[in-house]
């Protein structure tokens, strides 16, 4: 008896690695969607009261109709913006420390920033209750460090180290570290 053989061929393997690649993706699309509304979430009541004080000092004493149709929108005494509105922008940010005011300005927005990542909600008056302290004073290179202490809801505290390196540019390099 002779059998016959037939050209059969055994079905190929299904490679699922395109499948898995895809569904890897999208996982990961989602914790990151999840991790970003969750950080402002957490971020947005402090940064935002930090930069709507900021921006209540800068406009106060500028006309709501037309903010820019003076030639001196910082006032009639003075040419120069610095010098301008000093009393009123002192209020929104912390006083102390080594730097100007717009140093600090950028500095507390970076502060409040690192705040909230560390659940540190800072309530609207933070800014006159923060202190700042000179950890160490500029050396040959013009660095310097700064203790700066913000108040939190609840009546806790942070501390942050905040290093100030003047930068090649000219401008002055800001890193905030937790205190220890």
């Amino acid at each position: 008896m002779e059998q016959e053989f037939s050209n059969v061929t055994a079905a190929p393997k299904k490679n699922n690695t395109v499948l898995i690649i895809v569904a890897v993706v999208v996982v990961l699309l989602c914790c990151c969607c999840i991790v970003v509304v969750g950080a402002f979430a957490l971020l947005g009541p402090t940064v935002g009261n930090s930069f709507e004080s900021i921006e209540e000092g800068i406009n106060q004493g500028v006309p709501e109709e037309f903010p820019y149709q003076e030639e001196n929108p910082f006032g009639e005494e003075s040419q120069d913006p610095d010098e301008s509105n000093a009393d009123e922008l002192g209020q929104y940010i912390p006083s102390g420390g080594l730097g100007d005011e717009m140093l600090r300005a950028d500095t507390w927005v970076n502060v409040a920033i690192s705040a909230a990542l560390a659940t540190c909600i800072v309530p609207a008056d933070g800014a006159q209750n923060t202190i700042i302290e000179v950890i160490d004073d500029p050396d040959s290179a013009g660095v310097w460090v700064e203790r700066w202490t913000l108040p939190c809801d609840g009546g806790s505290s942070k501390a942050f180290d905040v290093t100030f390196t003047p930068a090649a540019s000219g401008g002055t390099d800001i890193s905030v570290e937790p205190a220890d």
